[in-house]
């Protein structure tokens, strides 16, 4: 059997972790308390003939992880509402940790973990819930993949410049420009900084688990943040590759070069998926890692070092896989599992 690799990612004060056959969201409640949620993974996706097919299955493995991971930072978007609090600035905050994606280190108070889980009015469910994810998406493309056609369009032409690698390779540096600026802003956000927290309590939580230690927030606080299997590096990847291919495209008129950059996305996507899982099964090259400096470098933008708190989070959510994965035992005092049946709203 192939090595199998977990991952995950940070949602509203919390983590996703993904396992071979489940999900768990970790979430820390308003009390301090952890609510973990943990559900099975689509088993008809997952064993169907076109999950092992080389380019196909990472558009639509990336689709089901991009629906998963929206309905974790929903699912602790809820854990997290208070009552009085203003749904929409929740909404903003989930909307800025979609789009990612992305302390000092003061030991904190360990509280009992429960499976109770706030309710109330102000919940983020059902069309609003769904409606964030659509903006994201679409911001996303049009920050970077429409917006860098049109500035590209424009300084090409100011400049007389009317050849195709001209203005792909502008294209293509606006792009990632755009892309570095935007992690750069966002991360100056308060609670995308706790996002970003929570980002690396992920990778640490991993790096731990495949380094074979035991599981606790002290243990896990001694290993790095960076992961080359990152969503961070992934996302790099992707602007790169988009560059290649629209030079292999050539330059069109304007209306279809702009429908191109939206429609290739997924062949984009799923070529940028190869790439990762080849270079994470070489990892051990000397070459393989100097090509994934770059994208581990990018990390340091969109992690930061998590408190112990923030690790018991990350744990219970890779706990709660490995169990359900039947990896590994539960442990005593371990979170409680909230069920598939017993999820709110926001996870139907």
């Amino acid at each position: 059997m192939a090595k199998f690799y977990y991952g995950g990612q940070a949602v509203i004060e919390g983590v996703m972790m993904r396992g071979r056959q489940h999900m768990a969201v970790a979430v820390r409640a308003p009390s301090g308390e952890i609510v973990v949620h943990q559900e099975a993974l689509d088993k008809g996706l997952y064993r169907s003939p076109a999950m092992k097919l080389p380019f196909l299955r990472g558009v639509l493995g990336l689709w089901d992880a991009l629906g998963l991971g929206m309905k974790a930072l929903m699912f602790s978007a809820n854990v997290a509402l208070e009552e009085g609090d203003n749904p929409a600035d929740v909404a903003e905050e989930g909307l800025g940790a979609a789009a990612t994606t992305l302390l000092p280190l003061t030991p904190l108070p360990m509280p009992t973990p429960t499976t109770s889980k706030p309710k109330g009015q102000n919940a983020i469910e059902g069309p609003a819930a769904w409606t964030t994810v659509a903006i994201a998406l679409a911001v996303m493309i049009g920050i970077f993949f429409v917006l860098p056609v049109l500035a590209a369009s424009a300084f090409t032409g100011l400049l007389g410049l009317e050849g195709s690698l001209a203005h792909n390779v502008t294209e293509g540096a606006v792009r990632l420009g755009l892309f570095i600026a935007y992690i750069w802003a966002i991360g100056r956000m308060r609670d995308i900084q706790r996002v970003f927290g929570y980002h690396g309590a992920e990778h640490k939580t991993i790096n731990a688990y495949e380094a074979g230690v035991e599981l606790t927030p002290e243990a896990v606080q001694r290993f790095t943040l960076l992961n080359p299997r990152c969503g961070t590096t992934f996302l790099l990847i992707v602007m790169l590759l988009a560059t290649l291919v629209f030079i292999l495209i050539g330059k069109l008129s304007f209306v279809p070069m702009v429908l191109s950059r939206i429609v290739l996305v997924p062949v984009v996507a799923a070529i940028a998926y190869e790439f990762i899982r080849l270079m994470a099964n070489l990892y051990g090259s000397p070459i393989v890692r100097a090509i994934m400096a770059p994208g581990l470098a990018l990390q340091k933008m969109t992690t930061r070092p998590p408190d112990l708190s923030m690790l018991e989070v990350g744990i219970a959510a890779l706990s709660a896989v490995l169990v359900a994965d039947g990896v590994t035992q539960p442990a005593v005092g371990a979170p409680n599992v909230q069920p598939a049946e017993e999820a709110v709203a926001t996870l139907a």
